[in-house]
């Protein structure tokens, strides 16, 4: 059993379903029907893991999630029986009222998720009083509205992070380009904001929606032309097989903006194998 943090398993959970889909279930035929039904389990449960993070990003329906959720359910009570229910199986029914509610999901208990930031109030404290937990909620009720009156920290929207002058170099290689005609500003960085939920790195693997088609390429630059931020990709080359592509390709500038999402992948050979990212999936539940 795989013990760790919420935000561990999430950054694990996307490489270990393609580790069953890849080395389990293909071979879970001949290992019987409780193996099937428990890879049947664990891709509904990674739908519904998929659906729940990018809600955020629009296009999941509470109808969706919900009709995602049951499936789930049923297919675990087929796989492992009752014996190992739990409330937390209820609990999740609740989570498509919440979002046809609020238009967001909560995933932590409020006390869960601030555990430590109460725990600061509670130092020293020797009134045990009727008043005590209203006094200790005042307290962190306060420093929770001073925190949302401040500036929010993190950037939004697509954006060059931490952008400088680019060098002489780079400046000869855009006055090459017959695209940039006497680009007066040209900034580069090595890090940038594709929108509010993609964060990406020059050398990084992304997933990107180019010319009225999904590509996979790599960065090689990340750069800004008199105020529109664009990246230059290469383009990699779909192989036949699943997943796999050749590194080889053309470099393309394309909008920032076109980036849907970031990519876990391994070369070998000039071979690469891409883990589709939630990203992707996102796009095909929507549709």
């Amino acid at each position: 059993m795989l013990s760790c943090q919420a935000s561990d398993a999430l950054g694990a959970f996307g490489l270990l379903q393609e580790f069953v889909m890849l080395r389990v279930f293909p071979k879970a035929q001949d290992a019987g029907k409780r193996v099937v039904a428990a890879c049947a389990s664990f891709f509904a449960l990674c739908t519904v893991i998929t659906m729940t993070t990018m809600i955020p990003r629009g296009g999941i329906s509470p109808s969706k999630l919900m009709d995602a959720i049951i499936k789930h359910l049923k297919l675990h009570k087929e796989a492992y029986g009752e014996t190992h229910w739990v409330p937390k199986f209820h609990y999740s029914l609740h989570l498509p009222e919440q979002l046809e509610r609020w238009d967001l999901l909560i995933f932590c208990f409020a006390h869960e998720r601030k555990h430590k930031e109460i725990k600061r109030y509670l130092q020293g404290r020797q009134n045990t009083s009727a008043t005590w937990d209203k006094n200790v909620l005042q307290d962190v009720l306060h420093i929770q509205k001073l925190a949302l009156n401040e500036d929010f920290p993190y950037p939004r929207g697509t954006q060059l992070l931490h952008p400088r002058p680019a060098a002489d170099k780079t400046v000869k290689f855009f006055c090459l380009q017959d695209n940039f005609p006497g680009s007066r500003e040209i900034l580069t960085s090595v890090d940038a904001k594709a929108g509010n939920f993609v964060t990406c790195h020059t050398d990084d693997v992304v997933y990107l929606q180019w010319d009225r088609d999904m590509c996979i390429g790599q960065i090689k630059l990340l750069c800004s032309v008199d105020g529109e931020c664009m990246a230059l990709v290469t383009i990699w080359t779909r192989l036949p097989q699943m997943n796999m592509y050749n590194v080889s390709g053309d470099d393309y500038f394309v909008l920032l903006s076109d980036i849907v999402d970031t990519c876990v992948y391994r070369i070998r050979d000039d071979v690469a194998y891409v883990v589709p990212p939630r990203g992707a999936v996102h796009r095909a539940l929507v549709n």
